[in-house]
C-alpha cells in the first residue's frame, strides 16, 4: 500500500492523463511496478519500460506495451526526443550508478503538464527531506 501511495504522489506531480505517454526507467522493480500500473490503471496509451531483458516479459504481462532492455539497447536510440508525456525514473540514484536525468529530461515533451517524476536518492537524501534540511527540486518526490 505505502508504494501506491507514493505512487500516487508521482501521478499528482506528473499530472498523468487518459491517452498520455509514460516512459518507467526501472520498471521491473517494486516501484517501477506500482508506476507501470498505476500508468495502466490511468488510461496511458503507451506504457515504456526500461529495464533487463530478462525481465520484459514479467514487465510486459503487468501492463507494459513496450520494453526497452537497457542492457542491449539505450531508450534515447529507441524514442525521439519529446516523445513522452510523464517520465516516472525509479533508477536514478538509487545506489546503482544510474544517471537518467539528462535522458529523460531530452525524452519529455517540452509543454507545461510534462513532469519528469524522479523517485530515488540515497539514505542522505531521503533522511535529509523528511527532517526538512533540504527540500526536493522541482520534478522530484
Amino acid at each position: 500500500k505505502q508504494w501506491y501511495q507514493r505512487r500516487v504522489h508521482g501521478r499528482d506531480k506528473g499530472a498523468l492523463q487518459e491517452g498520455d505517454k509514460v516512459l518507467v526507467i526501472g520498471a521491473s522493480g517494486g516501484c517501477g511496478l506500482a508506476g507501470v500500473h498505476l500508468a495502466k490503471a490511468l488510461g496511458a496509451s503507451e506504457i515504456v519500460g526500461v529495464c533487463s531483458g530478462k525481465n520484459k516479459d514479467m514487465v510486459i504481462e503487468q501492463g507494459a506495451t513496450k520494453v526497452v532492455d537497457y542492457t542491449a539497447e539505450k531508450v534515447e536510440d529507441v524514442f525521439s526526443t519529446e516523445y513522452f508525456d510523464v517520465v516516472y525514473d525509479t533508477a536514478t540514484g538509487s545506489g546503482g550508478g544510474e544517471d537518467y536525468f539528462t535522458v529523460s529530461e531530452s525524452l519529455l515533451k517540452k509543454d507545461k503538464r510534462a513532469k519528469n517524476v524522479i523517485l530515488n536518492g540515497g539514505l542522505w537524501t531521503w533522511v535529509s527531506y523528511f527532517c526538512g534540511l533540504q527540500k526536493p527540486t522541482e520534478g522530484w518526490c
